[in-house]
């Protein structure tokens, strides 16, 4: 688990931005690459915003479970009379 404080903020940041650009990268050979095959720009639209809606709905669900999970670890202290 990576804590974020002041010592390792330029840490984060830069694994951050990398990870964007490999995206970005990626996604741009990606959508050549359908654009040749299918000698259209519609497609390679629908490819990418498919891949923006599984990425948003794989991040969500990944936010939504973190947070019970620290819900559920901070009521397992509590004890409720």
């Amino acid at each position: 688990m990576i804590i974020i404080n002041a010592e390792n903020v330029a840490f984060v940041e830069t694994i951050m931005s990398m990870s964007t650009y490999i995206c970005i990268i990626v996604l741009v050979i990606i959508s050549g690459a359908v654009y040749d095959l299918s000698q259209s720009y519609d497609f390679v639209f629908l490819v990418i915003g498919g891949v923006y809606v599984i990425a948003t709905l794989v991040f969500g669900a990944a936010a939504i479970l973190q947070t019970l999970r620290r819900q559920q670890t901070s009521d397992a202290g509590t004890i409720i009379f």
